[in-house]
C-alpha cells in the first residue's frame, strides 16, 4: 500500500469509519441540534458550529494547497462566524465538512508518494507534514466537540424523553 493511501485512509477514519477512537466525526456530529451546536459553554470559547466551521477552512486550505493555490488563512478563515443559525444551516455546514472531506480524499487519490517529502506551498512545510497535521488538528477538535456536546447536554438540562 502506498504512503498517500494510508493517508487518505486516516482521513476516512476521522470522517467517516471510526478506528480506535471510538468515533468518526460523522457520528459524532449526527445527533447534535443546531440549538447545541450553537452553545457557547463558557465565555472566550467557541461553540461546535464554530469548531465545524473552523475544521471546514483548514479543509478548503488543504484542498487548495494539494491543487498549488498557493494561498495562506486569509481574514476570517481561521475562526469564522455562524452565518444563520437556523437548523437548515446547521444540516448544510455538516454535510459541507463531510462533502470536503471525500473532496480531500479524492483529490488525494494517485498523489505521488516521492512528492510526500515537497512543500505543497511556498512558505509551508512538507506534504507529508501539512498532511498529518491536518489529520491531528482535526482529531484534536473532535475531541473538543466531545467534550463540548456533554457539557452542552448537561447546560440544557436532562431530556424530556
Amino acid at each position: 500500500m502506498k504512503e498517500i493511501d494510508r493517508i487518505r485512509e486516516q482521513m476516512k477514519h476521522l470522517f467517516i469509519e471510526k478506528d480506535w477512537v471510538g468515533i468518526a466525526i460523522e457520528e459524532l456530529l449526527a445527533d447534535i441540534p443546531a440549538e447545541q451546536a450553537r452553545l457557547v459553554v463558557a465565555p472566550w470559547r467557541h461553540s461546535i458550529w464554530e469548531i465545524v466551521l473552523h475544521l471546514r477552512t483548514t479543509q478548503q486550505l488543504i484542498l487548495d494547497h494539494v491543487r498549488r493555490i498557493d494561498r495562506p488563512f486569509q481574514p476570517g478563515d481561521d475562526w469564522p462566524s455562524v452565518p444563520d443559525p437556523s437548523s437548515a444551516a446547521w444540516e448544510k455546514t455538516k454535510k459541507d465538512l463531510l462533502a470536503a472531506d471525500e473532496a480531500l480524499r479524492a483529490e488525494l487519490q494517485g498523489f505521488p508518494d516521492d512528492a510526500l517529502g515537497k512543500q505543497l506551498t511556498t512558505w509551508g512545510r512538507s506534504a507529508y507534514n501539512d498532511f498529518h497535521g491536518y489529520i491531528k488538528h482535526a482529531y484534536y477538535h473532535a475531541g473538543q466537540i466531545g467534550v463540548l456536546k456533554r457539557l452542552a447536554v448537561g447546560a440544557q438540562g436532562p431530556s424530556s424523553t
